[in-house]
């Protein structure tokens, strides 16, 4: 349990700010370094965090056929962390540490420490040597500093929308004085202790809510009826001119247009944009902060790492040994993908102080070599505006049209192409919106379409007659 001293003001029952420990602080702090898949995972698939829930399900519902391997659905269902020995020292265990810290590495205790020195994250994973690789009975680093981000024992205050600095008089008096808030006369102070439980609601409403405290605590929030919190115009500009990379790689997709709403029903996309996509559920959430310029628009998250970045250059002693891991978070070992254009460093797995060697589960062989991605080559997929995939096949796309209720003279083909400024609004919208592929693809500007500006090639679509014989197609995953 974690407990935390609120100040409350009682005319309004909503949270001021709560003064807490490091532990509490420590915890949500480890938010910026959970993959996006945990979080969808922990949450249930009820996060409302965009289309990551749809994406998230996509994954689950498509065949082992379409992964590389097995292991490339397991790691983007269960994404591991490069900030996961830190979590053994946080006091509460949000996602069942033992369970998801587990490695392997051959019987043959002179071939994993002397000749071959491979560890696999997967179980039923080979040796270069050719025995079946075996469960750890102790993980990596084994040894506790009882140190998860925070060092020392200074107290904090944290706001209702989830701003942290350390706790002092002036930093008290600055919050009242924003509420215009007289103390003594308005507010009252409450000690509450926060568990498990209470802790995963508090990261589900700070996905979606600016005042995730009041909502969880106080029970004044409902994320059944809440609005997700939308991009500000000028985020969105700032987002528009971000500087793209010299040799930038670039992806085409089909898009098919409902001419009347100016929005899209589906994509025709190959493996290289389901990496894209898929990889998003790899990426610590502090690394999409980073990528957005502190501009997420995620709830309160983006408080949250601009806290930090306060923090480390006003107590720099502090968080000496956790700046990077939570300024500068990595995609765990070999979660990256090399058709993903938005790339973020892999993390290194240390035993002691030397790096540990992994094998790459990409890989049907014993490799340890980074890289490939997690779909197989050549696929075809349908796309939905809200991230939902399916495997492409005429029946499934006419079907699909179909049941969204599609009239042949109100539908368009247009050809878009995908760098790194449209990956980069694909992945905000798919955080903060239902219609990803519209907001990117179909946004007017001066009355002309954004696609348009781009210099993209618009068609008009030739479907075929659409009739009631064609069933309406299941895009819930498979049992």
């Amino acid at each position: 349990m974690v407990m935390l001293k609120l100040v409350v003001e009682k005319e309004k029952n909503r949270v001021l700010f709560a003064e807490s420990s490091k532990d509490l602080v420590d915890i949500l702090f480890s938010f910026l370094t959970f993959p996006i898949g945990t979080i969808i995972r922990l949450t249930n698939k009820e996060s409302n965090l965009g289309c990551m829930d749809s994406l998230y399900k996509s994954v689950e519902g498509l065949d082992i056929q379409y992964f590389h391997t097995k292991a490339c659905k397991a790691m983007l269902l269960s994404p591991r962390s490069d900030s996961e020995l830190q979590y053994r020292n946080l006091v509460l265990d949000l996602i069942n540490i033992n369970d998801q810290m587990k490695y392997y590495s051959c019987p043959s205790w002179a071939c994993a420490t002397k000749t071959h020195c491979v560890f696999s994250m997967f179980e039923n994973s080979k040796c270069l040597c050719g025995q079946e690789m075996q469960e750890l009975g102790h993980t990596a680093e084994d040894g506790r500093d009882r140190v998860a981000f925070v060092e020392g024992n200074c107290k904090f205050i944290i706001t209702d929308d989830l701003h942290v600095s350390i706790m002092s008089t002036e930093a008290r008096e600055l919050i009242l004085r924003r509420f215009n808030i007289i103390e003594g006369l308005l507010i009252e102070e409450r000690l509450v202790h926060l568990g498990t439980r209470e802790v995963l609601k508090l990261l589900k409403h700070s996905l979606v809510s600016k005042t995730p405290m009041t909502d969880v605590i106080l029970e004044q929030g409902d994320l059944l009826t809440s609005q997700m919190v939308k991009s500000e115009p000028l985020e969105y500009l700032k987002l528009q001119i971000y500087p793209t990379q010299t040799e930038e790689k670039r992806m085409n997709l089909k898009l098919l247009i409902k001419i009347s709403s100016n929005t899209v029903l589906y994509a025709e996309a190959n493996e290289d944009f389901l990496d894209l996509l898929f990889s998003f559920l790899a990426f610590p959430v502090g690394s999409v902060v980073k990528l957005l310029d502190g501009f997420s628009s995620v709830g309160s998250i983006d408080n949250l790492y601009r806290s930090v970045e306060d923090l480390c250059s006003r107590s720099p002693e502090k968080f000496a040994k956790c700046k990077d891991l939570l300024l500068h978070p990595m995609v765990a070992w070999h979660h990256g993908c090399e058709n993903q254009i938005l790339q973020i460093k892999e993390g290194n797995l240390r035993l002691g102080r030397n790096m540990i060697k992994l094998i790459n589960p990409k890989y049907h062989d014993t490799v340890c070599k980074r890289g490939r991605g997690f779909i197989r080559k050549p696929m075809k997929f349908m796309v939905s505006d809200e991230l939902y995939v399916l495997p492409y096949s005429p029946n499934s796309s006419i079907s699909f049209a179909n049941k969204l209720g599609a009239q042949l003279n109100d539908l368009e083909e247009r050809f878009v192409t995908v760098g790194e400024q449209q990956a980069m609004s694909i992945l905000k919208d798919s955080l903060t919106s239902k219609t990803a592929l519209t907001n990117v693809f179909c946004q007017k500007s001066e009355g002309v379409h954004s696609c348009l500006e781009h210099g993209n090639h618009l068609e008009r679509f030739k479907w075929p007659r659409l009739g009631p014989t064609f069933r309406d197609i299941d895009i819930s995953p498979s049992p």
